[in-house]
């Protein structure tokens, strides 16, 4: 599995080496303590020395910084001048050559880690894929399957940072180690903080840096620096008034100091004057600097001083090219005048009394220039420069102390300083090849583990000893002596170099057994330690042995490492001695690789009742699973037939010693368990016994053999004996070979008896088999004589009684077959369960379906084993043999072949008859019986084929759907009239049907498959029916139709269908017939063929009664049969109809208007057009998909009308009739029925709306017929409503007529026709003159509907954009209306005053008029 770390995105920037992705490497961090660094640095990171973690003995490894952080501690100062503190080695090996301890830094390693192929984790036991555990049993420092690595992801132990486990140190490589400092960036509430300079308040804090909340949210105040223990640093004087930082604690914590100079410096008005130079003078150093300030009391003296009070250099570092002097390293010594003084100063450096070292070229040090010198206003820092020279000879530290002189007197101050002039191991150095060995926990072999090795110089004599010490906390645990190894120092051994010498030598030697017994290294010329490995048996973590090293006395070398260790590696020296021994057999132990000596004693001891840990030998003497021994001379142990009875399995061989005992090698006694509990069934088809308990079985050398007792096997069955002898196979059992034999043995409780095949044994004869290993049940029914016999089909079931044997259960079957244990023809199956209660097998009634014949059969028996995969599910299965039984004939057949197969009668009204009863005869009362089942069947398909039909919709069968004759409103309610009579009855009169509607062309009606409308009916004719509501409530709305089914679903068809008359259920009667049909069938018992005819017969009558229903006695509607003729009518007028396009051509004459209302107007009544268009014009249209004015021959269009579809067709024909004849000007029918009217009902074509439409308004059909430019105008019929104005497309078709008055000339506009007449022509009465016109007063077309809220958008937007504003467009139409009102007043006035004139009145009706027209004036 490739993994990827947060860290690989470094890769590019941080390494020489790209990271291998075959080996799944990836950069990884780990953290440490400073103590450790050094050791992890120049030895590496080894998991054995690792503590057990989490997950196992490894090197833990993190992704995450903040992972690693809590395993960090402080590093808090430089120790390398301090060579008794634990980090002085650390020390002196980073901070060389100008780098400089940082203070207060944490450690952090960045490892290159081959994970390879590692196991992923949650837990820490088992694998997050397959949840498999992970470590080798017993041990977690090592994976399974060879595997070094472990990733532990999120989700189980650990919630927040990835963990990388590694277990082999070979797998890892430190490429980096990282310095770091915690810095502080936050405050408490997790803002960024804000970092200041401390400028006023206490002097002493000025120039200090604070962090401090800035978003005022908490009230975090950090100020810099922080001392060890967390506290803001506190300030401190000196005597000499000197400043510096210290623990901010009153009783000081931690040993926090740090000069505070510049501080101090800033906080003191008297030195301002001299702060600049001061500030140049110290940044011209390098270092950090104890400077010497004056208290208030010498502030009258004039001082020069050092800037240091004591160097360390030494001899052999940064050598440089000194000329003539040869190679040398100088540093230079800063020097400062006081800055209050005046004058000229010289100074003049002296060597002091305590100076040990020699001053010239080619000793130990030199010093130029001599003297330094400031002029009189020069304050600047002046330098001597030391000289220190290199040699080749060791030698001890020397001293050089120096003073300053200085010129006038009054100048001197006796500042001192001391530079240590240090050795640059001129001895050289020692090196401990490795610091860390490895040795097995096995007798050595003579080799070296750890070498000395002087490096460098090699001045002067040098030498080493090695100890036992103990180890420092942490790392692997310590091994014990004695009793892990034995550690042989001998008197003055040591390893020694002489002067000039260098190299490596051994210092530590591994010592085999044989050299230890013999003592023969005792006389070896090298003298180095010896360390001789104890191997025991014993499972434990790696150990370690840690020695001390220590220089001899003058040695001039140095020791790199003070201790060494030496992991002593666990060794499985069981898996290396394999010792082992065999129950019932001769067994001879082998010691020689143990630590067992000649005459030692021993104890052999069971491991599993000890818990894996010897007992001390005196407790386990009274233990029965004990043997005490003693190691003879060849380092062996005899044991006989001491374990004949022994339980197999590990045994400790354990080492006595004084109170106790240990564990040095294990032993396995190999054999079967002596508990062990087997069975077989006699009705297996092999015995094999799989789970035997034992230690140690071997292939074909196993043998197992079934007697009555293995210590005297004399009294065993020969059918037992020989067929149980069975081998251990590579399937890991023990088959019993001649098991078939062992069948025929009764069975019994037995015991398994066990052999192994030795040179001296052969495991043939019974006596072989002496070790008991258990317990056999052979389990099964004893056998039982002739049975009764038994008649098919009997009343009375078959039971086999008395059947007893050895471990019956309830699960155990028996089967009737021809032979026990053989394959049989299908069809055979009749099995028994057995009953522990009555001792027997109830077979139940047998009949011939289960394919038995008339003769002599076996009750076989079988016993289920879901362990062994016995299901007793075939017949095979069924081996061992109860008892015979004879099966006779059942009643109405007959054997007259006497070859077991019964036929029976060939017909149901036939029995068996004759004097033998082998003859068939017809029976009279079957034959009657016969007839009335022909008969019930016949009635039973009748009602279900007037009650029940097959439904594409809403249900796979539903009730006969009933065809609707009429839907209609009558005195409020909404009555439903079917054709025909509808057979169905609610039971009570309240009660109502729930129904659906469908095919009836109402959108309130109409269900469909995926949207049902549910209705309920409340029969109260023979063919009327009140429409409700779901709920049963009267309906509120009108719904008009001629056409429709009215569906039940099938509960409610067999619930509320009923014969007329008969108030009988259809589900009461399917009921009671298809009861009486089955109980003549129980009577009968017809064969398969005769129901095969008598159900053919049946349907063939179905049929026929459907076919006659549906082609000849089909009621059908009423309208339905006046559109068939109509359409025939049609037909002959135009056999070929064509279309034509939409638009102006497909207008329609009048007369073909007035002719529907004529052919349908029983039908129509005060319908109309949304009854019109569905029951009416689609039907005509079906057939062709054409609109109605191509099937009755379109015109070309003279008159768009405008009209709302809810007006009654009764007022549409008499309305164009009226402008017909208006506009035409005659009364010649002939004449003005020809007059061509588009209308959107009679040439839109139905069938395809949406072409109708177009995709936009330039592209419909109204647009196309109203701009054709052969449209004379626009007839808007209108009621004493006005409700086209209420429809957008009137809108529509309105705005397009105002559109052509302003275009075209010929134009006529705007006609308002009535069923009186034209308003524009002023035929109208006064009360539908006024009524129109107050209804248009307050009418608005902004508040116009449409079916869509697209088109009524679409048609808003067109106003907006012709008219501006529907206002403008109300006014026209009040413009047109005023107008043709007007007309219409004229007209009435000049009727008035022709009826005057008739009269005689006519002056004095003028008079009277312009009277009222003049006080109209007036007013």
């Amino acid at each position: 599995m490739l993994v990827e770390s947060k860290l690989s995105e470094l890769q590019d920037e941080v390494l020489r080496a790209p990271l291998d992705a075959s080996r799944n490497e990836m950069l990884l961090l780990h953290g440490t303590k400073p103590e450790h660094l050094h050791d992890i640095l120049f030895e590496g990171l080894d998991p054995h020395l690792s503590k057990e973690g989490l997950f196992g003995k490894g090197t833990y490894l993190a992704e995450d910084a903040a992972k690693i952080d809590q395993y960090l501690t402080q590093d808090p100062e430089w120790k390398g001048n301090k060579p008794e503190h634990e980090l002085y080695n650390l020390h002196k090996k980073l901070y060389e050559r100008g780098v400089k301890h940082a203070t207060h830094v944490y450690y952090a390693l960045v490892c290159r880690v081959a994970l390879g192929d590692p196991f992923v984790t949650k837990d820490g036991k088992t694998c997050a894929r397959t949840e498999k555990p992970i470590f080798v049993k017993g041990r977690k420092e090592a994976l399974r399957h060879g595997r070094t690595s472990l990733v532990a992801e999120l989700g189980g132990k650990i919630q927040r940072y990835r963990e990388f486990v590694i277990f082999d140190p070979a797998a890892l490589r430190i490429d980096f180690l990282a310095a770091l400092k915690r810095v502080r960036h936050y405050c408490d509430c997790g803002q960024a903080a804000v970092r200041r300079t401390v400028t006023h308040g206490q002097p002493e804090n000025f120039g200090r840096e604070i962090l401090f909340c800035g978003e005022k949210k908490c009230r975090f105040i950090h100020m810099l620096p922080q001392c060890y223990c967390g506290r803001a640093a506190g300030v401190g004087t000196k005597m000499n008034g000197e400043k510096y930082f210290r623990c901010g604690s009153k009783r000081d914590f931690c040993d926090f100091k740090r000069l505070c100079y510049k501080e101090v410096i800033r906080g003191r008005p008297d030195l301002h004057g001299v702060n600049k130079r001061l500030e140049r003078a110290w940044a011209e150093q390098t270092g950090t600097y104890s400077v010497m300030h004056r208290s208030p009391a010498q502030l009258g003296e004039h001082r020069n001083w050092f800037l240091r009070k004591s160097i360390e250099v030494y001899e052999g570092r940064d050598l440089q090219d000194c000329g003539d002097w040869g190679n040398c390293s100088f540093f230079s010594i800063a020097v400062l005048r006081d800055p209050f003084s005046s004058g000229a100063v010289v100074a003049t450096i002296e060597v002091l009394n305590k100076t040990n070292a020699t001053q010239g070229v080619g000793h130990d040090y030199d010093i130029l220039p001599p003297l330094v010198v400031w002029e009189d206003g020069d304050y600047s820092v002046k330098a001597f420069l030391i000289f220190i020279f290199d040699d080749d000879i060791a030698e001890p530290t020397k001293v050089l102390h120096l003073g300053l002189d200085a010129t006038p007197q009054n100048m001197s101050v006796g500042s001192e300083i001391e530079v240590f002039i240090m050795d640059d191991k001129d001895g050289g150095t020692i090196a401990m090849t490795p610091s860390v060995a490895r040795a097995r926990e096995e007798f050595g072999t003579g080799e070296c583990l750890i070498y000395a090795d002087r490096q460098g110089g090699s001045s002067g004599a040098t030498g080493l000893s090695l100890s036992h010490a103990r180890c420092l906390e942490g790392g692997a645990p310590e091994a014990e002596q004695t009793t892990d190894f034995a550690l042989i120092v001998q008197e003055h051994a040591e390893v020694s170099w002489q002067d000039g010498e260098i190299g490596p030598k051994c210092a530590l030697l591994s010592l085999s057994f044989a050299d230890y017994y013999s003592g023969a290294f005792r006389g070896w010329d090298r003298k180095p330690a010896f360390l001789l490995v104890i191997p025991d048996a014993t499972r434990e973590p790696d150990e370690r042995v840690c020695l001390d090293v220590k220089l001899t006395e003058n040695s001039t070398a140095a020791l790199e490492q003070e201790q060494i260790h030496v992991v002593l590696l666990d060794v499985d020296i069981d898996a290396k001695l394999s010792l082992n021994c065999t129950r019932g057999a001769d067994c001879l132990l082998d010691l020689s690789q143990t630590w067992f000596w000649e005459a030692d004693r021993g104890s052999l001891q069971d491991a599993y009742a000890n818990n894996y840990k010897c007992r001390p030998c005196e407790d386990a003497q009274n233990s029965s699973e004990a043997f005490n021994f003693t190691v003879d001379a060849s380092r062996s142990v005899h044991l006989k037939y001491v374990l004949q009875d022994s339980w197999p399995g590990d045994k400790l061989l354990c080492w006595c010693i004084f109170q106790g005992s240990i564990h040095l090698a294990s032993m396995e006694l190999q054999g079967p368990s002596l508990k062990n509990a087997a069975r077989c069934a006699k009705s297996w088809p092999s015995c094999a016994i799989h789970d035997l308990h034992g230690v140690g079985f071997q292939v074909d050398n196993d043998h197992l053999r079934v007697l009555r007792n293995c210590w005297d096997p004399e009294d065993t069955p020969t059918e037992v004996a020989l067929g149980s002898l069975a081998v251990y196979d590579e399937h890991g059992e023990y088959k019993m070979r001649s098991f078939e034999s062992m069948r025929q043995a009764s069975p019994g409780i037995f015991e398994l008896c066990w052999c192994r095949k030795t040179a001296a044994t052969n495991c043939t004869d019974s006596v072989d088999f002496s070790v008991s290993a258990g317990s056999f049940v052979y389990t099964g029914p004893n056998s039982r004589s002739q049975l009764p016999p038994y008649q098919l089909g009997k009343a009375e079931p078959l039971i086999v009684s008395d059947v007893h044997g050895i471990d019956l259960t309830a699960d155990d079957r028996a089967m009737i077959l021809p032979s026990c244990g053989q394959l049989d023809p299908a069809g055979l199956n009749t099995t028994a369960a057995y009953d522990l209660e009555t001792h027997s097998f109830n077979f139940g009634k047998i009949s011939t379906d289960l394919g038995l014949l008339a003769t002599t059969y076996k009750v076989c028996w079988c016993q289920p084993s879901a362990d062994w995969g016995y299901a007793c599910d075939t017949k095979l299965e069924f081996r061992a043999e109860i008892g015979s039984i004879d099966i006779l004939c059942p009643y109405r057949q007959t054997d007259p072949d006497g070859d077991g197969i019964c036929a029976p009668c060939p017909l149901m009204i036939q029995t068996a008859g004759g004097g033998a009863g082998a003859v068939c005869v017809v029976e009279g009362l079957r034959f009657v019986e016969a007839l009335v089942m022909l008969a019930v069947s016949v009635l039973f398909s009748v009602a279900c084929a007037t009650g029940l039909r097959c439904s594409r919709t809403g249900g796979l069968v539903q009730g006969v759907p009933r065809l609707i004759e009429d839907v209609s409103q009558e005195s409020g309610k909404l009555i439903l009239t079917v054709v025909g009579h509808h057979n169905l009855s609610a039971f009570t009169k309240s009660s109502s049907i729930p129904v659906t509607l469908w095919h009836t062309g109402h959108f309130l009606l109409d269900s469909t498959p995926s949207k049902p409308k549910a209705f309920r009916v409340r029969p109260f004719g023979l063919n009327t029916m009140e429409l409700l509501d779901a709920q049963g409530r009267s309906l509120e709305f009108r719904a008009d139709t001629s056409m429709g089914l009215l569906r039940l679903s099938m509960p409610r068809a067999l619930l509320h269908s009923v014969l007329r008359g008969v108030k009988l259920p259809l589900f009461l009667q399917m009921l009671l017939l298809a009861g009486l049909w089955v109980y003549l069938s129980f009577l009968l018992e017809p064969s398969w063929p005769e129901l095969a005819g008598m159900l053919a017969l049946v349907c063939l009558l179905a049929l026929a009664i459907a076919s006659l229903w549906r082609f000849l006695l089909r009621p059908l509607s009423s309208l339905t049969v006046r559109l068939e003729r109509f359409a025939k009518e049609l037909r002959e007028r135009r056999p070929d109809p064509k279309p034509c396009k939409k638009g102006p051509d497909r207008a329609v004459a009048v007369r073909d208007v007035l002719e529907l209302e004529e052919k349908f107007g029983a039908f129509i009544k005060d319908r109309n057009m949304y009854y019109i268009d569905p029951n009416i014009l689609q039907h005509l249209t079906a057939r062709h998909k054409l609109s109605y004015a191509e099937l009755v021959g379109p015109q070309t269009v003279q008159w768009f009308v405008s009209h709302w579809w809810g007006t009654q067709y009764r007022v549409y024909c008499m309305t164009l009739q009226r402008h017909a004849k208006a506009v035409c000007e005659t009364s010649d029918e002939a004449i003005w029925g020809a007059t061509s009217y588009w209308i959107c009902t009679f040439s839109n074509n139905q069938h395809q709306i949406k072409e109708e439409l177009g995709s936009s308004h330039r592209e419909s059909s109204f647009y196309l017929a109203l701009h054709s430019g052969v449209c004379r105008g626009t007839c808007m019929i209108l009621d004493e409503m006005a409700m086209p104005l209420k429809r957008s497309w009137c809108l529509f078709e309105l705005l397009q007529t105002i559109h052509l008055e302003k275009t075209q000339a010929n134009f006529r506009g705007l006609l308002f026709c009535t069923e009186n007449g034209v308003l524009n022509f002023g035929a109208s009465t006064v009360e539908m003159s006024m009524q129109i016109g107050e209804r248009l007063s307050g009418l608005s077309l902004k508040d116009a509907e449409a079916t869509t809220e697209k088109d009524k958008n679409m048609i808003t937007e067109l106003v907006l954009q012709e008219m501006d504003s529907f206002e403008k467009i109300d006014a026209v139409l009040r413009e047109h209306i005023s107008e043709a009102l007007g007309i219409c007043r004229d007209r009435v006035d000049d009727d008035f005053d022709a009826l005057f004139r008739k009269l005689g009145t006519l002056k004095e009706h003028l008079a009277v008029k312009v009277r009222d027209d003049a006080v109209h004036v007036a007013v």
